[in-house]
């Protein structure tokens, strides 16, 4: 059997200037397919150019902003903020597109892990795993010893041992052990929260031989997520100076 190095992204919307440079970095680091937890599109200025890049270079699951522009579920819990973003770019990428997006699974294997954007629960209903409570379910939902999660946009690491004790950490780099399990959050790529007083786009690298995981953070420029030119007008121009804030203030706008 041959191992592969992936690199799991996740939380790109419609970003796709963050998005190539988180590429490049994986590319460098010898990564050789790349996984996407989900939300391709949402906020961003640019979801033909996201998806466009994510169908051509990544293995997806689908996120709850996918579901919303493909249809697939309803937006009307969405924030004024996310909501606002949902028409416009359904509008912006092709009826191919939307079709492709209404068909990511929701859940996906990848060599002695999971894959997923919300928790395994109930992944139709994309719940958060933001807390130890959450994670115990969803160590109870599977067997899985390594599981990747995205959709709070904050890198985190929750582990379980021999004891039974739930644990939340701060990102780090570690070693898969027997006899532990755990559930990655490598964060976000187009949409990252400003947290210790910097704003980073990050991803994991899983190098499935090695049974490591690493976090990779790379600059993140506020205006990637900003609109261009004459499109920049009126309540477009206004959600786009609202996404900037939101990014540098880490509002939980998800």
């Amino acid at each position: 059997m041959r191992f592969v190095t992936y690199a799991v992204i996740s939380d790109v919307h419609a970003n796709p200037e963050a998005l190539r440079l988180v590429l490049a970095d994986a590319e460098a680091q010898g990564c050789e397919r790349v996984v996407s937890l989900g939300d391709a599109v949402g906020y961003g200025p640019s979801p033909k150019e996201a998806v466009a890049m994510l169908r051509e270079c990544a293995e997806s699951v689908a996120g709850n902003h996918d579901d919303a522009v493909s249809g697939r579920m309803d937006a009307a819990d969405f924030n004024d903020l996310a909501g606002d973003a949902v028409q416009r770019h359904r509008d912006a990428i092709s009826q191919d597109d939307v079709k492709w997006l209404r068909g990511l699974p929701r859940v996906m294997e990848i060599e002695g892990a999971l894959a997923a954007h919300g928790d395994f629960t109930l992944p139709e209903q994309f719940l958060y795993v933001d807390c130890e409570e959450a994670a115990r379910g969803n160590f109870a939902a599977t067997d899985a010893q390594l599981m990747f999660v995205g959709h709070t946009h904050e890198p985190c690491i929750f582990l379980v041992g021999a004891s039974g004790t739930v644990y939340r950490t701060e990102p780090q780099d570690f070693t898969l052990e027997d006899g532990k399990r755990y559930i990655v959050n490598p964060g976000s790529v187009g949409y990252p929260r400003e947290s210790g007083g910097r704003c980073m786009s990050s991803y994991v690298v899983y190098d499935s031989s090695r049974r490591t995981v690493t976090y990779r953070f790379i600059p993140f420029s506020v205006a990637s997520v900003m609109q261009r030119g004459g499109r920049a007008k009126g309540r477009v121009s206004a959600v786009a100076a609202a996404l900037a804030a939101a990014v540098l203030c880490g509002a939980a706008a998800f």
